[in-house]
């Protein structure tokens, strides 16, 4: 479970991203090692496909009811496509490293998360950025830079999130059409049968509170 414990932050599933050519060369590291982090365009470029697809994936990052518990400010939880350098509290993390060793870590999908699929949906995310050469959304946030931005861009409702991922026009191509399809039928069906269900707290706070 993402959020087992109401009053405990949650369990996330960061994946760590790094990018060689046939050389054995890290792609992400800039010309001649240039810069503070010293980052490529297409490092750049990767990171703002990233952005752009965040909202549309968090029906992968979190795919339950109890997914969306842990997305909430004060969790430690990201809330918006932001990156930064060395930075723990933002999406897209770019972690203290030396050049060969480059590398994005994609701190949003929840330990209840698919493994496989939320490696697609990030791969995706990041050859978009890259095709299609987008920039990140706003200035990287630096390394001990206060940092209290609680600001939530991305779905943090299970039904918004799936109307998200169904609108989006960037996963059928990666996924294809069947594949992505039946994916929100699934999770959709399963959000209806969440929903349609009356919890204890119903009783709790709606029949035995009169």
């Amino acid at each position: 479970m993402a959020k087992p414990f109401a009053d405990s932050a949650g369990n996330g599933l960061h994946m760590h991203i790094s990018m060689y050519d046939g050389q054995n060369q890290n792609l992400f590291l800039g010309p001649d090692n240039v810069g503070n982090p010293p980052i490529s365009d297409a490092f750049r470029h990767a990171i703002g496909g990233l952005a752009d697809t965040m909202a549309d994936c968090m029906a992968i990052f979190a795919p339950n009811a109890n997914s969306y518990r842990r997305i909430q400010p004060g969790n430690y939880v990201p809330l918006t496509p932001n990156w930064g350098h060395n930075h723990r509290s933002v999406a897209l993390r770019i972690p203290a490293c030396d050049g060969k060793n480059m590398r994005i870590e994609h701190r949003v999908a929840g330990a209840d998360a698919n493994p496989y699929l939320v490696l697609a949906a990030v791969l995706a995310g990041m050859h978009y950025g890259m095709k299609e050469k987008c920039e990140p959304h706003g200035e990287m946030i630096r390394a001990g830079e206060l940092f209290e931005d609680e600001t939530v861009t991305v779905p943090y409702r299970w039904d918004t999130a799936l109307d998200t991922f169904k609108a989006g026009t960037v996963l059928p191509e990666y996924f294809g059409e069947e594949y992505f399809e039946l994916y929100e039928r699934v999770r959709r069906s399963e959000c209806n049968q969440f929903y349609a269900q009356v919890s204890d707290v119903d009783y709790a706070w709606y029949l035995r509170a009169v």
